[in-house]
């Protein structure tokens, strides 16, 4: 009877590709625990946002050249890392997505198509959420700083 290895190379590459979600409820325990300061949720909380922005696994969304039958603009399908990116096969894809961040009557359509998607969906919640921990975070580390 041989050793079975508990981290696998698929495990280990799951738990690299998905490492932000596994933070996630690490976060919450920590905010709700009276033992851990507001420095380690704000390091934390920080790094997960930078993940959900920069790394998480979303579709890509950015609109193409070609239209729909009824004329309706297409968005690639393509699989990309983060909400801000685009999908590695087209590198004007992430500046599509930024361009419609520039610019303010565009965050809706924005939204639509990252909200349209499970993944994207849920890495849209996990960075709100790691977001607002962070800024609440720091601002708690402020205020005891300057006691």
């Amino acid at each position: 009877m041989g050793k079975t290895k508990l981290l696998t190379k698929k495990r280990k590459q799951f738990i690299w590709r998905f490492w932000g979600y596994l933070l996630l409820p690490v976060i919450a325990v920590a905010i709700w625990s009276t033992q851990v300061g507001a420095a380690p949720i704000a390091i934390m909380s920080g790094l997960g946002a930078v993940y959900m922005f920069m790394l998480a696994p979303v579709p890509c969304g950015a609109p193409i050249r070609e239209r729909g039958r009824d004329g309706e603009e297409l968005y690639c399908r393509r699989n990309a890392r983060g909400i801000l990116g685009g999908c590695n096969q087209n590198r004007q894809h992430g500046w599509a997505n930024a361009k419609l961040l520039a610019s303010r009557s565009k965050w809706g359509e924005f939204l639509r198509r990252v909200l349209a998607d499970g993944k994207g969906f849920a890495a849209s919640v996990s960075a709100l959420a790691t977001s607002g921990a962070t800024i609440i975070a720091l601002g708690a580390l402020i205020v005891s700083l300057l006691k």
